[in-house]
């Protein structure tokens, strides 16, 4: 899941790898929320938006929460269908013109239709990474300082502890308590030995 940056392309294309896109609706919907109130067309957008976030959080613990999770409800209402797009942006963009703020948000929800709306072929997907871009947001205002890191290889090791860090706060750790627990299991084993049980979803377990 990423924003529609065309760095991604050569993941989802097959040259640098195999990866199926999917959308950030967050990130889509931001440039129409940004031109309300002076453009009151956006409005029907950003409420066709809410009402996707809705069905996206329901239902929470049934068993259409795993594949084809959201075909349980009817997306017609919502986002019209999953191959074709809303024809309120289609109209939108057939009546403004190209210099039109408004037309060029529409039209970025038309170019990337399939990507954003992948959410609804499987209900393990979010429709946004705002929890990514949140955990991402520390080493952002941190970065001048990772310049530092010494070499590649400590960049990557530095890589490896955020996460870990940033996979224990989402599981409701406290840091310092979490680090302890884990540095003095690891300081107990073997070196060779498996520490799977010290991440942080096994011991939040």
């Amino acid at each position: 899941m990423a924003d529609a940056n065309n760095v991604y392309d050569r993941i989802y294309n097959g040259r640098r790898g195999h990866a199926i896109e999917v959308g950030c609706n967050a990130h889509a919907v931001r440039d129409v929320k940004g031109l309300l109130p002076a453009d009151p067309r956006g409005a029907y957008i950003v409420q066709l938006i809410r009402r996707a976030y809705r069905l996206g959080r329901w239902p929470t613990r049934s068993a259409c929460r795993t594949s084809n999770a959201r075909s349980c409800v009817s997306s017609e209402p919502v986002l019209s269908s999953r191959t074709s797009s809303s024809p309120y942006l289609a109209q939108l963009i057939a009546q403004s013109i190209p210099s039109d703020p408004l037309r060029k948000a529409a039209q970025y929800y038309i170019n990337h239709w399939t990507a954003l709306t992948r959410f609804l072929d499987d209900g393990r997907l979010p429709l946004d990474n705002n929890a990514v871009e949140s955990a991402l947001r520390v080493v952002r205002l941190g970065e001048n300082n990772y310049l530092f890191a010494g070499s590649t290889e400590a960049a990557k090791r530095l890589a490896a502890i955020l996460t870990v860090i940033a996979t224990a706060r989402a599981h409701g750790h406290n840091i310092a308590d979490y680090l302890t627990r884990a540095f003095d299991g690891i300081a107990t084993r073997d070196w060779d030995a498996s520490v799977r049980d010290l991440l942080p979803a096994a011991l939040k377990a």
